[in-house]
């Protein structure tokens, strides 16, 4: 048995490397890079790009998550911990939703080059989900070799993996370790294995995108109560010791998490319903996962466009739009179930088969998790209780329902060689039903088409499209593989029907996410590097009019902008960004600044934004043409402040409506007096005439240093007067005047201020937030305890 087991965990393995082949005999990367060669301006023209990008929805791992998880280890090397971004938003804490600072993967960039190690912390995932399924499956569950690996294949595979790969950050790859490990604990009644349990689910909030923590939670909990049902009340505390250890040991990042939450710009949704859940109309795609197109032939949003008129018409209007992120309602990510069809079969034949108490948990898990995804008023309860129900995006829910089909999947193949004729009955049932959908809904595209008479839909509903051909060709074969169901021949059939679920998922996956050569991912072009060469050297921003430079990319060439793009940053930074430009995206986790007639240039020169790039010509008598050259056009801003200068004077209003029409009015002037919200006691003298002389510009402050969680500056003050810095304001900066701790003010809405008296002054910013030393300590305490009682167990063993 031993031996099988070691050959069904090779399999994986061998179906990893096979899903990545590109990468291991090629040297691609799983990152889709392309698509800022041929779709982004200063790529595309400069390389004269003739192709199209192989994916272009795939822009978040490029534009965000491989920049930041780089940016988050890029002091690993020196032993240091990075804990703030300086690139976007004029600075922004690197504990966003998006961050995975502390993943104990990120290990790997010790090792390798940055874009090796993030390509193989994606592999690493994809195969440790699968090997930890296969031992949840076989330990706890008690299925066969063949039914634990066909379960573990559907779960490293399918279609929510596949989806999600390359973001890295939506992975639930140590859940079936922990469910493993919750079993243990319960049958072991040992506190070590609470302990166990406790760190390696520490380990998946530490690893993965908080929304994919909140649901590696409730899967854990469900289970835990479903394998607590009749034990004693004892046991339930041992339960509850694994979600404290869990939470202790991912403090450094949930705390510190926390306390940019309660600073964040998100903010809760009043109606569940506007949380774009999963419309029913895209049941269809279970079975068909490219019914509407995909976003790999250029057609999804044409044909879902076509359809959304159609629902209208007939009375079957989508759900409606998420007031800030309307695009998921389109999203082919958000929306994809897709498990395979053979899979879902399965599942549905351990429903009907043998229904003992693990099917039924299962099914019943899997079920409700369908009925959140759908948005259902059952929803309404998960909305009420579950803490950040009222904010999370429902359809991402369907992780859920992945999981719960992979384990039917595995208990259905374990089942379907002990009930022969059982399964030929209820497989031709199901099969025919799953037909019929097939076929009503291609004549259904097919009405459509006719309709509409758009030639995008002609070309899409045809029977040679291999969209349709596909689960068609699938669902016959697996018609056939289970009416040829025989004991006497269970090798032949478990193979047929281990290789339709493999060709099947790989179809789909393999399509789906682009694989490019090293050197096409973040390219120089001779405009950036002109903006890197200016901006390190001047320590300077930039800003980038009708999105011609991807928010959030430029973390990756080391430039820093006053956009930005992440799940969350200080809610002061984006009202003071409405006031810049009341036009621009209403996307909440975005500021992309895309009117520059309308824009409020003196808060940007405020800002210390010194370049605009764009493709337009701009005429002012201030803006400079410095570069001329891959279809965008470099402006210096004569007018923009540097990054820190000295005011001598200050309004104090409290009041933030005050305040913003203050900041826009056009007697405000940021080089003649700074808005404070609280009089500084020690400035009082500082204006005790009316006609003490402004002496702003006198003497520029030298920044003698500029790191990401340090900024020291060098000034002499003519007079007592404060030292603005146009960076964000935010807690858990510290200044130290000549060594002494004194008070951070927030300037003007959103920046920092320190008061300064006559004289020469070395004045040191710091990034030292009390929440993450708390968090920091809980985390090491948490360890230290794990170890000790790690030595006890063994201990006692001995």
């Amino acid at each position: 048995m031993k031996i099988k087991n070691f050959l069904a965990i090779a399999i994986l393995f061998v179906l990893t490397i096979i899903y990545f082949w590109k990468f291991v005999f090629l040297g691609l990367l799983p990152l889709g890079g392309d698509i800022l060669t041929y779709t982004y301006p200063p790529w595309f023209y400069h390389y004269h790009a003739q192709n199209r990008s192989q994916n272009p929805l795939l822009s978040d791992p490029t534009f965000l998550h491989y920049p930041l998880r780089e940016l988050a280890t890029s002091s690993l090397h020196e032993g240091k911990i990075t804990l703030w971004n300086p690139y976007i938003f004029c600075g922004n804490p690197l504990f966003s939703t998006n961050s995975v600072s502390f993943a104990p993967l990120n290990l790997l960039f010790l090792f390798f080059d940055p874009l090796i190690a993030y390509s193989l912390i994606l592999i690493c995932q994809m195969l440790l989900s699968g090997i930890f399924m296969y031992l949840f499956l076989r330990s706890s569950l008690s299925l066969g070799i063949f039914g634990a690996l066909i379960g573990s294949i559907c779960y490293e595979f399918s279609g929510f993996s596949i989806i999600w790969l390359e973001m890295g950050v939506l992975s639930g790859y140590l859940l079936p370790l922990i469910l493993f490990l919750v079993d243990k604990t319960i049958i072991k009644r040992n506190i070590f294995y609470a302990s166990l349990s406790g760190v390696v689910l520490g380990l998946q909030l530490l690893s993965s995108f908080l929304q994919m923590g909140l649901f590696v939670i409730l899967i854990t909990m469900s289970y835990s109560l479903f394998r607590l049902w009749g034990q004693r009340l004892k046991y339930l505390l041992l339960v509850i010791l694994i979600f404290i250890f869990g939470f202790s040991l991912a403090a450094i990042q949930l705390i510190p998490s926390y306390e940019l939450i309660k600073n964040a710009q998100r903010e809760s949704i009043k109606d569940y319903r506007l949380l774009s859940p999963l419309p029913w109309q895209d049941l269809v795609t279970f079975l068909i996962p490219n019914y509407y197109g995909n976003p790999v032939d250029y057609n999804y949003n044409i044909i879902r466009e076509n359809f959304h008129y159609i629902f209208k018409k007939y009375g079957f209007d989508l759900p409606p739009l998420h007031p800030k992120r309307g695009i998921m309602e389109d999203n082919y990510n958000e929306h994809c179930a897709y498990m395979g069809i053979l899979p879902l079969i399965l599942a549905l034949l351990a429903i009907f088969i043998k229904r003992n108490k693990n099917t039924i948990f299962w099914a019943s898990f899997t079920l409700l998790s369908l009925l959140l995804v759908l948005g259902t008023p059952l929803y309404y309860l998960f909305y009420l209780i579950v803490p950040g129900g009222n904010k999370l995006i429902i359809c991402r829910l369907i992780f859920l329902y992945t999981f719960g089909i992979s384990v039917l999947a595995g208990l259905g193949s374990n089942y379907i060689l002990s009930n022969v004729k059982k399964v030929k009955v209820l497989s031709g049932g199901i099969i025919l039903v799953f037909g019929l959908i097939i076929i009503m809904s291609f004549y259904l595209g097919k009405q459509v088409t006719n309709y509409l008479m758009d030639m995008t839909l002609q070309n899409h509903f045809t029977l040679l499209n291999t969209d349709f051909l596909y689960p068609a060709l699938l669902l016959f074969a697996s018609w056939i593989t289970l009416l040829s169901i025989n004991k006497a021949r269970d090798l032949y059939v478990k193979a047929i029907i281990l290789l339709i679920i493999i060709v099947d998922l790989f179809i789909f996956g393999l399509r789906y996410n682009p694989f490019v050569p090293k050197h096409v991912i973040y390219a120089t072009t001779p405009s950036l590097k002109f903006l890197m060469d200016r901006c390190n050297e001047e320590k300077s921003r930039i800003l980038a009019f009708e999105h011609l430079l991807p928010v959030s990319v430029n973390i990756a060439y080391g430039l820093e902008t006053v956009e930005g793009y992440d799940g969350m940053f200080p809610k002061r930074y984006d009202e003071f960004m409405n006031l810049v430009d009341p036009f621009s995206s209403p996307w909440e986790n975005a500021r992309e600044i895309m009117f520059p007639s309308r824009t409020n240039r003196k808060l940007l020169c405020l800002l210390n934004t010194k370049y605009i790039f764009t493709s337009q010509k701009l005429k002012s008598d201030n803006l400079k043409l410095v570069f001329d050259s891959d279809k965008g056009k470099i402006y210096e801003d004569k007018n923009a402040l540097p990054r820190a200068f000295i005011v001598y004077k200050y309004k104090v209003i409290k009041d933030k409506d005050k305040i913003f029409k203050e900041l826009v009015s056009r007697k405000f002037n940021p080089q003649e007096y700074v808005i404070l919200e609280e009089r500084p006691k020690t400035a009082d003298r500082g204006q005790r005439t009316e006609d003490r002389r402004q002496r702003t510009g006198d003497i520029e402050p030298e920044i003698i240093k500029y790191k990401n969680e340090e900024v020291v500056i060098r000034c002499r003050m003519k007079d007592d007067g404060f030292l603005v810095l146009s960076d964000t304001y935010y807690p858990g900066w510290q200044v130290y005047v000549d060594g002494s701790k004194e008070k951070i003010f927030c300037a003007n809405y959103t920046l920092r201020a320190v008061y300064l008296t006559e004289g020469e002054h070395l004045v040191e910013f710091r990034y030292s937030p009390l929440s993450f030393k708390i968090g920091s300590f809980i985390s090491i305490a948490t360890l230290m305890i794990f170890m000790i009682l790690g030595m006890r167990s063994v201990r006692k063993r001995r």
